[in-house]
């Protein structure tokens, strides 16, 4: 293989981002290896797609369509997405969302993001029951029926009215009362601004939230979510970090970690922060995608090739994984995989800045396949 060609192929980058996600290896390092780990960086170097990802951006704050995972899915056609919201319209976060098959019983769990959404993908025909709950609201139970054709819901629930024995709703714990209502109206608007793509308005909301309300957890989460996306780390970092202080268990918190630590390299940190958010959230499919960034990262495949798996069941329209996870084929020796991983990038990103360069690349794979042969 010539040297201009490893070259060319190390070249491929996608300017969607701006920052360089994946390292390169270099044919000139004076660097050693055994015959094993050369032969590996070698393959690393000539066959990866180099990567400039902007991850979290488009999918966690940048109010495009996150679903969630469905759980036990099984590999059928129709899905059923939906969006939660109060009686005033405002998402409804982590609501709880069961859906049951009437025909087996099974059911199935996930939980909706910022903006209110949920999905559940892989389903077969038939009818089907949903359970709807979320703290301080009155659940609601739904008959649907998927019969040629995929469902499209949202749901709006009532809150609860009077709370037997004095007791408290189960959805308003001691610390969210604590909340003075301007700084909740005040994080309420950052997060609308962050779903309609105005982030510098957003950090002005959770700035004041959080001056109202200076132990107000979710306003630095939400505070770190809009930097990241303002490609600002250091501030995303210190605000996240003080998010986790105030509240450990913010999910979306450990996931901006997670993609804050990865962007730097910091692989293991990435996966303890991930795991975390995995336990939090099991159905985001950000979570699944960062777990693969952190494994590729940490040269752990067969990890990163499970989670980014998952991940694109979930996400089949986001062209990133399937390079990414053509990557982590190639590295594994698993050419027919990776060559199909990047014919499906074509056919998701056909006119993405990428695809004229993906289509020469795959040639060349193609051919270092056939000389294998």
């Amino acid at each position: 293989m010539s040297s201009s060609l490893l070259e060319e192929w190390m070249d491929v980058m996608e300017t969607v981002g701006g920052r360089q996600s994946f390292p390169v290896f270099n044919p000139t390092s004076s660097v050693s290896f055994s015959q094993g780990d050369h032969m590996k960086m070698r393959i690393r170097g000539f066959f990866m797609i180099c990567l400039l990802v902007w991850c979290m951006p488009t999918a966690l704050a940048q109010g495009q369509r996150t679903p969630g995972l469905s759980s036990g899915a099984r590999l059928t056609n129709f899905y059923i997405e939906g969006r939660v919201v109060d009686e005033s319209g405002v998402p409804v976060y982590m609501a709880r969302i069961v859906l049951t098959s009437v025909r087996s019983g099974n059911g199935q769990t996930t939980h909706t993001d910022h903006a209110g959404r949920f999905a559940f993908y892989n389903l077969r025909e038939g009818s089907y029951s949903v359970n709807v709950s979320a703290s301080g609201f009155i659940s609601i139970n739904q008959a649907i029926e998927i019969f040629g054709g995929s469902k499209n819901l949202e749901v709006a629930l009532r809150r609860s009215i009077g709370v037997p024995d004095g007791a408290l709703p189960e959805a308003i714990s001691v610390h969210q009362l604590s909340i003075p209502p301007k700084a909740q109206a005040l994080y309420q608007k950052g997060r609308k601004e962050l779903d309609r793509q105005k982030v510098e308005k957003s950090v002005g909301y959770f700035q004041a939230a959080i001056e109202e309300y200076a132990a107000f957890a979710q306003a630095h989460s939400g505070l770190g979510i809009a930097y990241i996306r303002l490609r600002n780390p250091d501030l995303a970092r210190k605000a996240l970090t003080r998010a986790l202080e105030l509240n450990g268990e913010l999910a979306e918190a450990h996931l901006g970690m997670g993609v804050l630590c990865n962007d730097a390299e910091q692989h293991a940190d990435a996966e303890k922060h991930l795991l975390k958010a995995q336990r939090l959230m099991p159905t985001e499919w950000h979570v699944y995608f960062e777990l693969g960034r952190a494994y590729y990262g940490m040269d752990q495949l067969e990890n990163a090739e499970k989670n980014l798996r998952i991940a694109r069941q979930a996400r089949p329209k986001f062209g990133t994984l399937y390079l990414l996870l053509g990557n982590v084929f190639v590295l594994q020796e698993k050419y027919a995989e990776g060559l199909a991983e990047f014919d499906e990038f074509l056919k998701v990103a056909p006119e993405s800045p990428l695809a004229a360069q993906v289509r020469e690349k795959i040639k060349l794979l193609k051919e270092e396949v056939a000389k294998r042969q």
